[in-house]
């Protein structure tokens, strides 16, 4: 089974998957890159409301396959 690599960033901070995991073939490693975005998210929402995110999926030679982007804006209406 081929070996994927899932970097992410949040705001400013990177970063890179160093040990990988093998999933049975690029769609199924996809899935989880989609699913490693929500998990940077947790309770840490920024005090400026707004925040990206971002999952990076390479392969084996660090070519990037996949990006999946997440943007958070918060607005106060009172």
């Amino acid at each position: 089974m081929p070996r994927f690599y899932i970097d992410t960033v949040k705001g400013c901070e990177e970063t890179r998957d160093e040990d990988g995991e093998t999933y049975r073939d690029i769609v199924e490693a996809r899935q989880a890159t989609i699913l490693a975005l929500p998990g940077l998210c947790d309770s840490d929402i920024p005090d400026g409301m707004t925040q990206h995110y971002r999952a990076i999926l390479r392969d084996e030679f660090g070519k990037i396959l996949y990006t999946a982007d997440l943007n958070f804006c918060g607005k106060w209406e009172i």
